[in-house]
């Protein structure tokens, strides 16, 4: 793995970009999650 990201960096950059936007879309979720349990509380 190593020696193909020595080879091809833009792998390496193409993974951290794929793994950067998943990292969003979790923060994202999490976020709504939160947000959504505090209403709820509030509701109550």
């Amino acid at each position: 793995m190593l020696a193909l990201l020595q080879t091809r960096p833009e792998l390496g950059m193409a993974m951290l970009a794929s793994m950067a936007l998943w990292t969003r879309r979790l923060a994202g979720k999490l976020q709504l999650l939160t947000q959504r349990r505090v209403e709820e509380r509030l509701a109550v």
